[in-house]
C-alpha cells in the first residue's frame, strides 16, 4: 500500500521486515519478489546503486530457482536501472536477456508485457537509432492492442508519432 501511494520510506521499511521474515522461513521465491520491490523502491528514490544491489540479489535467487517467470522481470528491472544510468549497452543487454527469459517462461510470449518493448525503444531512442525505436514501439503497440489496453495503445502511438516527427517523416 505504501508503494502505491509513493511513500517509499515506509514501503522500504516494510519490505525489509518482510525480507527478514522471508529469510527466516526459507522462502526463496518470496525473497525474489521482495528484492524486486526493494530495488524498484530505491530506484524511485534515485538511489540507483542500491536499486542495482537489490535487483542483482533478485537475479541471484531467480537463477538458483530457474524461475523464468520472475527472471524476465529481474532482467527488465536491471535494464531499467542501467537506462537511468545512461549505460545503454548494458541496458540493451539486459533487455535481450529479459526477452529471452520471457520466451522461455511463456510460450507463446504473452502480449501483455509491452513495457519491455517500450524500454528497448527508449534505449534505442537515446542511442539515436530511430528505425529501431519505431520497430519496438510497433511491437509495443501490437502488444497493447492484443491485451486491449487502450491507454498503452495511445501511448505507443504517441511515441511512434514523436519518433516519426524527429525523423521528419510527417
Amino acid at each position: 500500500c505504501y508503494s502505491i501511494i509513493n511513500n517509499d520510506e515506509c514501503s522500504i521499511a516494510y519490505y525489509k521486515e518482510a525480507e527478514r521474515l522471508t529469510i527466516l522461513m526459507g522462502d526463496t521465491h518470496g525473497l525474489i519478489d521482495i528484492y524486486l520491490n526493494l530495488g524498484t523502491a530505491y530506484e524511485y528514490r534515485h538511489s540507483l546503486d542500491t536499486a542495482l544491489d537489490y535487483h542483482f540479489k533478485s537475479l541471484k535467487y531467480s537463477l538458483q530457482t530457474a524461475d523464468s517467470s520472475l527472471l524476465w522481470l529481474t532482467y527488465y528491472n536491471i535494464a531499467y536501472v542501467y537506462y537511468d544510468y545512461k549505460k545503454y549497452d548494458e541496458a540493451l543487454d539486459y533487455c535481450r536477456q529479459s526477452i529471452k527469459a520471457a520466451n522461455i517462461a511463456y510460450s507463446p510470449w504473452p502480449k501483455d508485457y509491452p513495457m519491455l518493448y517500450s524500454l528497448v525503444a527508449k534505449v534505442f531512442d537515446s542511442l539515436g537509432q530511430n528505425d529501431s525505436v519505431v520497430a519496438y514501439h510497433q511491437l509495443s503497440l501490437e502488444s497493447y492492442r492484443e491485451s486491449g489496453n487502450l491507454n498503452g495503445e495511445a501511448m505507443a502511438l504517441s511515441m511512434m508519432g514523436d519518433t516519426y516527427r524527429e525523423m521528419k517523416k510527417y
